[in-house]
């Protein structure tokens, strides 16, 4: 059987601000250090950069705004999601699997986006766009489904071997030719950190609380 998603002997977030900078806390969890603010802006300032790079000269302004608004939310994501922090906060009472699977879900946006950007420059054609997008979200939400309802041991083992299937299934699928970053990003942001809690709920760091196995 399964523990509740947030276990007493866990150590409690820190509680959010007020104002702005608790809106903040909000996305990337009260408390971070220095180390994990500053990472979160290096990765969103790189993918605010970068995040078009593969796109070839003739792409519209459109497209690339597109694929930089995506690739910000995925990378600083991929970082955040991965830090201690934002597990704390998302781990807190109150969150559950549920909370977890209806966060992932709202990550159709990206895949779809993307997508459309493959399908706008003709580099795949509408049915190969949309079965690249289906194909990826429903793996993905799935996957993070099943991580989110194991018990805390055996989360990050199953996120990463997930992950490694999804990016046999972008190989198999074909990697987007505007964002070939997706895969390993959206996996490492969904699966090994929102959905499993990266290093943060295995072994010695989380030693005392309470696992059912």
């Amino acid at each position: 059987m399964r523990s509740s998603t947030h276990d007493e002997g866990a150590p409690a977030a820190p509680a959010s601000r007020t104002g702005l900078a608790g809106a903040w806390d909000s996305f990337v969890g009260p408390g971070q250090t220095r180390v994990e603010r500053w990472g979160t802006v290096t990765a969103v300032a790189a993918a605010a950069v970068a995040g078009d790079r593969a796109l070839g000269d003739d792409a519209t302004p459109r497209h690339r705004v597109a694929l930089r608004l995506a690739a910000v939310d995925l990378w600083g994501g991929a970082w955040v999601n991965n830090t201690r922090a934002c597990v704390r906060w998302y781990e807190r009472p109150g969150q559950g699997p549920g909370s977890h699977a209806a966060f992932a879900a709202l990550h159709i946006a990206h895949a779809a986006t993307i997508a459309g950007v493959d399908t706008a420059t003709r580099s795949r054609s509408a049915g190969s766009a949309l079965t690249w997008t289906l194909a990826h979200f429903t793996f993905m939400l799935g996957a993070s489904t099943l991580v989110a309802f194991s018990p805390r041991r055996r989360r990050l083992p199953l996120a990463l071997g997930a992950s490694l299937a999804g990016l046999a299934l972008d190989r198999s699928l074909g990697p987007s030719a505007s964002a070939p970053w997706f895969a390993p990003i959206y996996y490492t942001k969904l699966l090994v950190g929102h959905a499993a809690g990266s290093i943060w709920n295995a072994g010695p760091v989380r030693r005392g609380n309470a696992i059912t196995p």
